[in-house]
């Protein structure tokens, strides 16, 4: 992920290296398989293949890493000219995308201190509570993401604090609120996906049809 002083989105790294994100799309009309979390993988004895979410880093230690590769160190360069300052290690397990969205919305809500952090805040809530969902598992594991970005927005100057505890629960793999997280922006993309399928992209097609060729 890469963020400014106050915002994150994502790359993705499935064993500590960064790559571009890979976003799974399918048609509009079998976008409910866009809507589940992939399970995650697991080593032998249970233990994760990676941390779901890295702290932040300064872009300084994206550029060392990739010290012999010029063209890469020129778009960060590029990055830090656009404002942003830091970036975060994602779990490459076929969530990532979502995964780190989903931070970066956390950033700029609920652990945010921006003067419209709690519009942006109550606005997210809202795309959260008008997803439905059948399944009663999941449907009890979506309250608990509700009830916990809550109790998040709730320690509003705390942010400092707040930021460990939000990393520590989501990276808890294959628990609720991570899995939850990802899911709910799945359905959210899916829905905003479904309802704009015929708004015409700058490539002059139409987002169903790119998604039908794809």
């Amino acid at each position: 992920g890469l963020s400014s002083p106050s915002s994150a989105s994502g790359w993705r790294t499935p064993h500590g290296g960064v790559s571009r994100y890979a976003t799974a799309t399918s048609q509009i009309g079998t976008l409910e398989g866009l809507a589940e979390p992939l399970e995650p993988e697991q080593q032998p004895g249970g233990q994760p293949v990676i941390a779901n979410l890295g702290p932040r880093e300064p872009l300084s230690s994206l550029t060392s890493e990739f010290q012999h590769n010029a063209r890469f160190g020129a778009k960060v360069e590029c990055l830090q000219g656009m404002g942003y300052n830091g970036w975060r290690r994602v779990r490459g397990d076929g969530n990532c995308y979502y995964r780190a969205v989903g931070m970066g919305l956390l950033e700029q809500t609920v652990l945010g201190h921006g003067p419209r952090c709690g519009e942006w805040t109550d606005a997210f809530l809202e795309h959260l509570r008008a997803v439905e969902l059948e399944d009663s598992a999941k449907r009890i594991a979506h309250e608990a993401l509700l009830e916990w970005l809550v109790s998040l927005r709730q320690d509003t100057g705390e942010c400092h604090r707040a930021e460990p505890r939000v990393l520590t629960v989501l990276n808890a793999v294959g628990q609720g609120i991570d899995l939850a997280l990802v899911r709910a922006l799945r359905h959210i993309t899916a829905a905003f996906m479904r309802s704009n399928r015929n708004t015409e992209l700058t490539s002059g097609l139409p987002l169903g049809e790119l998604c039908g060729l794809l």
